[in-house]
Order: C-alpha cells, then sequence, then structure tokens
C-alpha cells in the first residue's frame, strides 16, 4: 500500500501524461526516482478507478481497526429479546444482558 502522498502524485502524474497509463508509470519513476519503490500499471489503474468510484485515493482498509469479537450464544440472547419486544433499543438490550 502507499501512502496518500504517493497515490496523489500518481494521479497528477497520470494527468500530466495526458491519461495515458503506460507513460504516466515510466514518467512517475523517472520524476521520483530517488523513491524506494515505484507503482506498476496495474497500481495505477487501480489508484484511477478508485478515485473515479469512489472519490478516495486511498484503498478501503478491510481489517482496519480493532477486531470485533461476537459470541455465537451473545448473538442468541440479542435475537432472543428483540424476539420478545421488538420495540426494544439497542443500547437497552445491551445494558440489560451486559454487553456494552
Amino acid at each position: 500500500m502507499y501512502t496518500a502522498e504517493e497515490y496523489t502524485d500518481i494521479l497528477i502524474t497520470y494527468g500530466m501524461a495526458g491519461e495515458n497509463v503506460r507513460a504516466a508509470v515510466r514518467h512517475y519513476a523517472e520524476r521520483f526516482s530517488e523513491r524506494e519503490r515505484h507503482p506498476g500499471y496495474n497500481v495505477f489503474l487501480r489508484c484511477i478507478r478508485r478515485a473515479r468510484e469512489t472519490g478516495s485515493l486511498l484503498p478501503h482498509c478491510r481489517h482496519a481497526g480493532v477486531p470485533v469479537q461476537c459470541r455465537v450464544i451473545d448473538e442468541e440472547r440479542i435475537l432472543q429479546a428483540f424476539e420478545k419486544n421488538p420495540g426494544n433499543s439497542v443500547r437497552r438490550v445491551a445494558r440489560t444482558l451486559g454487553l456494552s
């Protein structure tokens, strides 16, 4: 994964290369020769597609943050609480079951 600055440079280089990915890859390597790594063709394509589709340069990190563990027993207790009283609030059920 690249930094936000590197992804920005990828997009700028792509524009400067007339939106030609292969030329942009070459220009990037020339322009940023001091960097340890240079993104390839597929990295450029993914960055451009992501910017167009999501408006974000950074990839979505699926595994970021604190992992959430939920036991099946807890899930069953939660479902039962809402089956008994569909008008329950999430906070009330969590507090009642000692899960908050």
